[in-house]
């Protein structure tokens, strides 16, 4: 694990739990995807932006 990567997640789980709870976001596969975001920004960035393309696309 490369250094900071820890770091990286903390960063990326509470920047999510903000946009949830600003978004008052209920519905649980959105809430999934959202949970997959978070394990996949620190390592995947192009995954990361795919889960993020399902999210606003509503699938």
């Amino acid at each position: 694990m490369r250094k900071g990567a820890n770091a990286d997640g903390e960063h990326v789980l509470q920047e999510v739990a903000l946009w949830a709870e600003a978004s008052n976001e209920k519905e649980p596969t959105r809430l999934d995807l959202m949970v997959q975001m978070i394990r996949t920004k620190p390592s995947d960035p192009y995954r990361y932006q795919q889960l993020l393309l399902r999210y606003f696309e509503g699938t």
